[in-house]
């Protein structure tokens, strides 16, 4: 599986990359910083999915997410963000992201829901 990560933390970035490469079936393709580059990157990686920070600087992650599936309604994204509250998981639901994983604990919930999002299915963390 082909994925990008997007977020404007390059820490955040390597470690999330360090953590999905020790399952080999993925391969981290690209990383952006910022919604802008994420666009261009999408076109010219194709990843399968794209790990979308919520908060840049520029073009957010949602106004992102909402162009990519907008051009191409096929692509997964997952939104990764340490807001959890209510209303910001509705909008996380209504900008068209397949998923919601918090920063603070992204290491116990990310494969269940890269496995939930590759099977059609919605995921949000119990917490």
């Amino acid at each position: 599986m082909r994925i990008m990560i997007v977020d404007d933390n390059k820490a955040f970035r390597e470690a999330t990359k360090h953590f999905l490469s020790r399952n080999t079936e993925y391969q981290v393709v690209a990383e952006a910083e910022n919604g802008n580059q994420a666009i261009e990157l999408f076109y010219m990686k194709k990843p399968d999915l794209i790990l979308m920070d919520l908060e840049m600087p520029g073009l957010n992650g949602m106004e992102t997410t909402k162009l990519l599936l907008k051009k191409d309604q096929s692509v997964k994204i997952i939104a990764v963000s340490n807001y959890q509250e209510p209303q910001y998981i509705n909008d996380v639901i209504e900008a068209g992201f397949l998923s919601f994983v918090n920063k603070n604990n992204i290491t116990d919930h990310l494969e269940d829901a890269i496995a939930n999002v590759l099977n059609g299915k919605f995921y949000l963390p119990k917490e």
